[in-house]
């Protein structure tokens, strides 16, 4: 491997992009039958293409890891113990799983990666594991936005700015009626994609990047688009 070929290759990438098959591995994309990887994975590329650095690229890659982890389901543990030997004697309760995991992220890609996912990782259930409502989560993440600093900010425009994209791509197929595989109204889901919006876009003025641009054009077709 020649001096360049090793510079485009990194060993944290690669790991992350197995953390991520591996946790995502029985999704897919809500509505469809496209694997659920395909979104961090793109996200990542946002980022990376941004010019961000690894850090917020490994980010990219491991965002919904530990929100979307099934700790109770056993094909899920299975799969990393089985994939990662630092968790094969990991905890089979689900909130120790879960820990493990987060550590594993930790140790293995730093503590700026692992603020950073925790960071956009949303408690979809309360302390009696009931699951909390959408509008609390959401107005949970736009508040989190209002004091994000420029990773965080950035990490969020991509994975909403794909997430806005696939919606309009999904539109161009399917019509409006994709609009009902949501947790919310269009009009809520608008206002949360248009919220992000507004807040990214304060939070990363002044640094040289495209994403407050890219998610903006995202939110204002797709309120074109579904009025």
């Amino acid at each position: 491997m020649t001096s360049d070929q090793a510079a485009l290759f990194s060993p944290r990438i690669d790991l992350a992009i197995r953390v991520a098959a591996v946790g995502h591995a029985l999704a897919v994309r809500k509505g469809t039958a496209l694997p659920y990887i395909a979104h961090p994975v793109s996200v990542a590329r946002l980022l990376e293409r941004d010019g961000w650095s690894e850090d917020v690229v490994l980010a990219g890659y491991l965002h919904d890891v530990l929100e979307d982890l099934e700790p109770d389901d056993q094909r899920v543990r299975a799969r990393f113990k089985s994939e990662f030997a630092a968790l094969s004697a990991s905890p089979e309760d689900g909130r120790g799983f879960c820990d493990a995991v987060a550590g594993f992220i930790a140790a293995s890609f730093g503590p700026e990666v692992a603020r950073l996912v925790e960071s956009v990782t949303e408690e979809r259930v309360d302390a009696s594991g009931r699951p909390r409502p959408w509008i609390e989560r959401k107005e949970e993440v736009i508040e989190h936005l209002k004091t994000a600093e420029a990773n965080l900010a950035a990490l969020k425009a991509a994975d909403v700015a794909h997430n806005v994209r696939s919606i309009l791509i999904d539109l161009d197929t399917w019509g409006t009626r994709v609009l009902g595989r949501f947790n919310a109204a269009p009009d809520r889901t608008l206002w949360y994609y248009d919220s992000v919006a507004k807040e990214v876009a304060r939070r990363l003025e002044g640094h040289p990047t495209g994403l407050p641009a890219l998610l903006a054009a995202g939110v204002e077709e797709l309120s074109r688009r579904i009025g």
